[in-house]
């Protein structure tokens, strides 16, 4: 029987309930999308559509999964799947993920790389891909990621 590759998170997440016993977690919060401007004119930038350009959580951690450390071990793999599934998964606005795997996730966050194909074979240049003047606008989707708390904050009611 072949699993998925989340395995390890939900797994540690059933242990922990099963024992009772608080295992190394992280929460991230997903946060709102982010719509990009322009920083000299403050104007919302468009796409070719006329569309604004927006950033949303799951196009963020999908640039990060981008990144070509991914395929660089059998772990680093198991836990690409474990971020993706995570994200398929979470509930209530909030991701839930092993602490290896938020780990890693985190060192993707912190030191974004691309990679890409061009007409000199495949490239890997630092950031998301976007004009780095743009990039500080994606902070508020980075933030979450970086500074997930190891346990669940509290709904105000």
């Amino acid at each position: 029987m072949q699993q998925s590759p989340g395995w390890r998170s939900r797994l540690t997440r059933r242990m922990a309930l099963a024992l009772n016993v608080a295992m190394p977690m992280r929460y991230i919060e997903i946060p709102a999308a982010v719509t990009l401007r322009d920083p000299s004119t403050k104007e919302v930038l468009k796409d070719q559509d006329g569309k604004d350009q927006t950033w949303t959580f799951p196009q963020i951690i999908n640039k990060l999964m981008s990144n070509p450390k991914w395929g660089e071990s059998y772990a680093a793999m198991r836990s690409q799947g474990a971020i993706e599934d995570a994200l398929a998964d979470a509930k209530d606005g909030v991701m839930v993920l092993s602490e290896e795997d938020w780990t890693k996730l985190k060192d993707a966050a912190e030191t974004p790389r691309t990679a890409v194909i061009t007409t000199m074979g495949p490239q890997v240049f630092s950031g998301f891909g976007i004009h780095p003047m743009l990039s500080r606008q994606l902070l508020p989707l980075i933030i979450p990621i970086i500074e997930a708390p190891a346990e669940r904050k509290k709904k105000l009611e």
